[in-house]
């Protein structure tokens, strides 16, 4: 029949509310009977109503095999006892709005669920208790998870074993929607059974008004191998609590953006974050930590680990052990750049060990680069035996409360810190048995009061400024049995050589147990060059134990005259070093033996010999090495020595004509002369050989004026052959098994 449009328009809104009415009436459970004798989700002789599960529908299937292989929608699905569930590549599940406190996706039991395809869970918007994705079984993605929307959490694994496998991606969103409690990711343990997340493939969790990001709880795990991120506005990123752990193994990169609590929180006791690879922590809140380890948690970097921390509103790393023992360990590298405050605030007895091969660095922090209170029984504690930088602080580069130990092997360095490079209070402790390197301080480079403690070791040592620069430090200061370096490249203070200032009047820096080394480089100064290596206003106590120098040819004085300096004034300059002469004797004749440390403008050796230790001939030369700041070895054969003693010395010679003589080294000769003739001598061609020897018990051998080795033959020959030689004068030695005979042959 005819209706008016108005009619027809009452029409289609009562069909609609019928239509509202039914799915709402009609909502019901349906199981999964197996009636078809098949696995096929899609054939509707295998649900106990015959019919397809629906978009209005809850699904059962418990203890059975089930294959979903076309997309479809339903509310809720609940997978237990022994059973198998797959979803094939390709096809989509969805599971929306369901408004219970039942879980959108629950894996219960010793169910298996395998994702090779899509599943999106959403508007999961219901009761406080409401999970999206809740596991307690097997589950395995190889394919896409989406959750948005959870009244609790977004994917909770109790005691089941979840793997997001390569290529696969979980991704998960406003969840907590109903339960502030409500956390994006929930590994935990059903009391007895611990939970077990392994993310081989990419998890990202957008935070909202939600809880943690992540929580791990109760000794379950987290392993991460691949990319895990989270961001947005929420409470931490991660937390680990009560010996839950998180594992970040070789190949993943954990990430947290933001924030409005912790990004990573460590937590109770037993809780372990392991890192082998990649921790990115970017822009924390206000108020909080971009790594906050309390009680009695730890996190260790291993030494394939990278943490990088920056944009942090208040402190890049915070260690609170609340008088128990937590801890940060590392053995890798560890970067905190930019803040708020400090980079790194160590209260209520925490530790951080910085191991050997650790390298932590902390650059332009609003505050301290490090600060390490103390509480009331309770010192907070850094131990360090690798290397620690820190530039460019707001304030302090270090500000102690409690204990420094920086360990042998170990490294600090503070550079451009607007006020002191290292600043100790109250009652704190810095002993140094490593390397101090502290330059450009706004203030003092070392700040110490009379009421704390610095100690210096015979294994420590102190480079003053920056290649070069000065080390200042006020209030009394004792360098103890350590050594301080002083690199030398030129005449003026801290731009070409380094000092130490002792700034204040009032204070006393002792040296009596310290050593210095002079380190010139290759910086030859002139005589009468001046270089104050201990500076200004405060009185030095005592001289150093021994001075020590890279350059032995630089002959200087220390002046300790004055009772606020110590100075070094060059007296001469050696133009080469010899640190030994020696002669001995072999088969060839006499040896001589030298070695030079350095050598300046060094020509070159002329040798000289004498019977007598007055009267000196010159027996031959040997070029020199010019300038050479390494150690040159040199030899010089005397094919005939005289019977008896012989002395020999060294005439060093400078390219400018200048000379010097070394020590006289003696060496006695016994000559027994043999009954041999030869002849002629002069010889032109041939030298002929009489010999009353076995010949074949002889060695011959020719040698030049300046001892070189010619010619040489085991065993006995009546002719000798000169014609190839240059006329001169040659040394024929014959050597028995008893002695050695030298012959000087002229050559015509």
């Amino acid at each position: 029949y005819n209706q008016t449009n108005n009619e027809k328009l009452n029409t289609l809104l009562l069909l609609s509310l019928l239509s509202v009415f039914t799915t709402s009436s009609f909502a019901q459970t349906i199981t999964w009977d197996g009636g078809a004798m098949t696995t096929d989700w899609m054939d509707p002789m295998n649900w106990d109503t015959d019919m397809i599960p629906t978009v209005i529908d809850d699904v059962l299937i418990d203890g059975a095999t089930v294959v979903l292989s076309a997309s479809t929608t339903v509310r809720r699905v609940n997978v237990t006892g022994t059973s198998m569930f797959t979803i094939d590549a390709g096809v989509t599940l969805d599971v929306i709005a369901f408004p219970g406190n039942d879980d959108g996706f629950e894996a219960n039991n010793s169910a298996t669920i395998i994702n090779d395809g899509t599943l999106n869970v959403s508007n999961i918007v219901g009761g406080t208790a409401a999970d999206a994705l809740y596991v307690r079984g097997a589950f395995t993605n190889n394919g896409a998870i989406a959750i948005d929307g959870a009244g609790q959490h977004g994917l909770y694994v109790q005691r089941g074993n979840f793997t997001n496998s390569p290529g696969a991606t979980i991704t998960i969103t406003n969840y907590g929607t109903m339960n502030g409690d409500g956390d994006g990711l929930y590994v935990d343990d059903s009391g007895t059974t611990l939970g077990l997340l392994t993310n081989d493939g990419t998890i990202t969790i957008a935070m909202t008004s939600g809880d943690d990001g992540i929580y791990v709880n109760d000794g379950s795990t987290l392993d991460n191998n691949a990319m895990l991120t989270v961001m947005g506005a929420g409470d931490n990123g991660l937390r680990l609590d009560d010996n839950g752990i998180f594992n970040n193994n070789t190949g993943g990169t954990f990430s947290v953006d933001g924030g409005t609590d912790d990004q990573i929180f460590v937590d109770n006791t037993g809780a372990q974050f392991n890192n082998s690879a990649t921790v990115n922590l970017t822009n924390a809140d206000a108020g909080d930590a971009g790594l906050y380890v309390i009680d009695a948690g730890t996190f260790t970097n291993n030494a394939d680990g990278f943490v990088n921390i920056s944009g942090f509103a208040n402190y890049g790393i915070q260690i609170d052990a609340n008088a128990s023992t937590a801890e940060i360990i590392n053995y890798g590298t560890m970067t905190v750049t930019g803040g708020g405050n400090d980079g790194m605030r160590i209260q209520e007895g925490g530790l951080f060990t910085n191991e050997a091969g650790g390298v932590l660095t902390f650059d332009a922090s609003g505050d301290e680069g490090i600060q390490i209170d103390d509480s009331v029984g309770s010192f907070s504690t850094f131990d360090n035996s690798g290397t620690v930088n820190i530039t460019n602080a707001v304030d302090h580069g270090m500000e102690l409360f409690g204990t420094f130990n920086n360990l042998m092997g170990g490294l600090v360095q503070a550079d451009g810190c607007a006020d002191d490079g290292i600043r100790m209070q109250d009652l704190s402790v810095f002993n140094n048995d490593g390397d101090i390197r502290v330059d450009n301080s706004g203030s003092e480079d070392i700040e110490t009061e009379t009421v704390a403690s610095w100690v210096n070791s015979a294994t420590a040592t102190f480079a003053p400024g920056s290649s070069p620069g000065d080390l200042e430090i006020r209030d009394d200061f004792d360098l103890g049995t350590s050594c301080t370096t002083f690199e030398i490249t030129g005449t003026a203070a801290t731009t070409d050589y380094d000092q130490i200032l002792n700034t204040v009047t009032a204070n006393t820096m002792t040296i009596s147990a310290a050593t210095a080394k002079l380190d010139w480089g290759a910086f030859v100064p002139a005589p009468l060059d001046c270089f104050t290596i201990v500076d200004g206003s405060g009185m030095v106590a005592g001289t150093f134990a021994t001075i020590t120098s890279t350059n032995p040819s630089i002959v200087y004085t220390v002046d300790y005259s004055d009772p606020t300096e110590v100075e070094i004034c060059i007296d001469a300059i050696l133009p080469v070093v010899l640190l030994d002469f020696k002669a001995k004797k072999t088969d060839r004749g006499a040896e001589l033996f030298w070695a030079t440390e350095k050598e300046t403008a060094n020509e070159g050796y002329d040798i000289e010999r004498s019977t007598d230790g007055q009267n000196w001939e010159r027996i031959g030369y040997v070029s020199g090495g010019g300038d050479t700041f390494e150690k040159s070895e040199y030899n010089y054969i005397d094919a005939t020595p005289d019977n008896g003693a012989n002395y020999y010395r060294l005439k060093q010679i400078d390219f400018n004509g200048k000379f010097t003589y070394s020590e006289v080294a003696l060496l006695n000769v016994r000559v027994e002369r043999s009954q041999f003739s030869l002849y002629p001598n002069p010889v032109h061609d041939v030298l002929n050989l009489e010999l009353n020897e076995d010949s074949k018990n002889l060695i011959l051998e020719i040698h030049d004026s300046k001892g070189k080795l010619l010619w040489s033959k085991n065993g006995g020959t009546s002719k000798v052959y000169f014609a190839e030689y240059k006329m001169g004068v040659y040394f024929l030695s014959i050597v028995t098994l008893s002695d050695r005979t030298v012959h000087k042959i002229i050559k015509r």
